[in-house]
């Protein structure tokens, strides 16, 4: 008879702890916990719209990403990029000319700054431009650099996988 009794009472109480589904996936709106049907209140929300991130500089600095918001973009007539946060500070001299394709780095005015060592030697790099848009005033690209300090040569800064996107000028 315990055993019974215990049977029942397990039984009933799995019943009832047995969680109600929540109505996001239904497709029946429920007035108590949304604003619309299978969004709002308990559900995600309605009108969600991702931010989208148009224009912006990233980079891998001794192999991590880093993303950058800080942009300027010089063409006088060259065209000089330069990214920065609160730690790092980078300047490129992606050289002169309208063309897409490939191109070295220009030496003059390419160095970088990380927490306060600076990489003022342009040992080399590449830039390749995949969209230049005149009527936007964007650019869009890849590029890689070596620099080096001057004061010690093993000290090297590589910036490798560098992609900026529709950045103003």
């Amino acid at each position: 008879m315990k055993t019974k009794i215990l049977l029942y009472a397990l039984i009933s109480i799995g019943l009832l702890s047995c969680k109600k589904e929540q109505s996001c996936n239904d497709g029946i709106f429920d007035s108590k916990k949304e604003e619309k049907t299978d969004c709002g209140g308990v559900c995600p929300p309605c009108n969600y719209k991702p931010t989208v991130i148009e224009n912006y500089v990233s980079v891998k600095i001794k192999g991590k990403l880093v993303s950058f918001s800080d942009i300027q973009l010089i063409k006088s007539p060259e065209w000089k990029l330069r990214f920065k946060n609160d730690t790092i500070d980078i300047r490129l001299n992606l050289g002169a000319g309208d063309s897409l394709g490939g191109r070295p780095i220009d030496t003059l005015d390419t160095y970088g700054v990380v927490k306060n060592a600076s990489y003022a030697k342009y040992v080399s790099g590449l830039v390749l431009f995949t969209e230049i848009d005149h009527t936007k005033n964007t650019i869009s690209g890849y590029f890689q650099a070596t620099m080096a300090t001057t004061y010690n040569t093993w000290d090297t800064l590589y910036l490798t996988g560098g992609e900026f996107k529709k950045v103003k000028w």
